[in-house]
């Protein structure tokens, strides 16, 4: 049965009608019509895309190069980024931290953890240790505290299985905070065989994992053992990833030597020579509900991994944005978040599953109240008309984008001289059918010069055909 079919006889149970008597009333055949268009328009809307891309382009988000994501449990997600602070989206609306406007430290966010009291921590390059609840913060580093230092890495900042909180960083070590008393773990006083610790992991068995520059090392109650290429299967001494799964078999990212898997006995190594992996370089790895390793590479893509078969997306062959993939996380609903240089990327088979559909739409972290913009008719098949409320002048643009963030259509100039409601006419006859935003960027322009910062507007739109 074809799509109109089932839309023919979902039309029919609704209106209570049978299929036959359509053929003998026009009067049905124009409630068939328009039913069938409010039930297409509908049916875009829940079928979900499998990639959906939040940039600094469709979106609040302040930077486009991501570098930490933290899916909080049915509230939103924090993105970490590089040079743009930190963001929360609670599904429409981006709020923003930066030094600018908040006590973080850094505008460079490397990690994200949530703490069992509900506390969201933000590791930093730079810029310190920090921890936000409910609008209280409070900044850790070498001067107020015993951390061993101010750059925090990002595969390295995790909870332990007591709740402690434990902190690789970026030349001191690992820090090891329990209440409000620090532990250092260093090449003076432990086993660890390099104080550049890049990622951390904790086993089934409660070990403690740390992928250094000179080495893997495992830590069981006091006991050290050290994992190089001259004792062990590892390919490589830079280890960028550490991942444990069930049982004690950890996967290891090695940064230029390909992927190593190690079950306790057996070292098993994957790279570009010998699978599907497309390059060397492993940043960042996860697993979904089916146990497949998903993993991400600096260049290659995202890669998943049954066991057996090797699934490549890239940039080329999906809607990847971009190929260098800094961290991977699955949330509840079975999406794999990813952070590129390019945006928050989320991919999910069958569509990407969030809170709602109006998480799909984008807006400005602090939208200014003078901007109110609308796009009618909604669902449209052909053309539309925007029209925005101002009460000043406006020297701006309209630009229209689909779901992955690109913009479909010339930009639309949106310049008013003095307040009042203003509309534009847009052809939409190119474009496919589907769901879009229309975004409007408009600066306050008394006497025809901009000044101020920018008012950020959006709207959802559906296309049919």
């Amino acid at each position: 049965m074809s799509s109109t079919e089932s839309n023919l006889l979902r039309v029919c149970w609704i209106l209570r009608i049978h299929p036959l008597s359509l053929a003998e009333s026009a009067g049905f055949r124009v409630r068939l019509l328009f039913w069938t268009s409010l039930l297409w328009s509908l049916n875009v809307v829940a079928r979900s895309p499998e990639w959906v891309v939040w940039n600094s382009t469709n979106s609040g988000l302040p930077h486009d190069w991501v570098l930490s994501i933290l899916p909080d449990s049915g509230r939103g997600t924090w993105v970490g980024t590089f040079g743009g602070g930190a963001s929360f989206f609670n599904g429409s609306v981006w709020t923003s931290y930066r030094m600018a406007n908040s006590p973080l430290p850094s505008d460079t966010v490397i990690s994200l953890l949530r703490d069992l009291d509900g506390s969201v921590w933000f590791g930093t390059h730079g810029g310190r240790l920090a921890r936000w609840n409910e609008n209280v913060w409070t900044i850790f580093d070498t001067a107020n505290s015993d951390i061993p230092h101010n750059d925090v890495s990002g595969n390295g900042f995790i909870l332990g299985p007591d709740g402690s909180k434990w902190v690789g960083t970026w030349g001191g070590g690992i820090g090891m905070l329990a209440g409000d008393v620090w532990t250092i773990y260093d090449t003076t006083n432990s086993g660890l065989p390099h104080n550049v610790v890049w990622a951390l992991a904790f086993d089934a068995s409660e070990r403690l994992w740390a992928g250094t520059l000179n080495g893997l090392a495992r830590l069981d109650g006091t006991t050290w053992n050290v994992f190089t290429p001259e004792n062990s299967g590892l390919p490589s001494s830079d280890i960028a990833s550490v991942l444990c799964v069930q049982g004690d078999t950890v996967w290891i990212g090695t940064w230029g030597a390909g992927l190593v898997r190690y079950d306790g006995t057996a070292w098993v190594t994957f790279s570009a020579s010998n699978s599907s992996l497309p390059n060397n370089f492993i940043e960042a790895l996860t697993v979904d509900r089916k146990g497949a390793l998903w993993i991400g590479t600096g260049g290659g893509g995202v890669v998943r991994f049954d066991g057996m078969n090797w699934s490549v997306y890239d940039s080329a062959s999906s809607d990847l944005p971009n190929n260098a993939i800094r961290a991977l996380v699955y949330d509840g609903r079975e999406n794999l978040w990813m952070a590129t240089q390019r945006g928050v990327c989320v991919y999910r088979k069958g569509g990407v599953v969030l809170t709602s559909v109006q998480q799909f739409a984008v807006s400005s972290p602090d939208p200014d109240p003078v901007l109110v913009i609308n796009a009618f008719p909604n669902p449209t098949n052909a053309s539309f008309t925007i029209s925005w409320k101002s009460e000043e002048s406006l020297a701006g643009t309209i630009g229209v984008f689909d779901i992955l963030g690109r913009s479909v259509l010339p930009p639309i100039d949106a310049s008013s001289n003095g307040a009042g409601s203003f509309t534009r006419l847009v052809d939409a006859s190119s474009l496919p059918s589907g769901m879009y935003v229309v975004r409007m960027l408009a600066f306050a322009a008394p006497n025809g010069i901009s000044k101020r910062s920018p008012s950020i507007a959006s709207v959802r739109l559906i296309l049919t055909r």
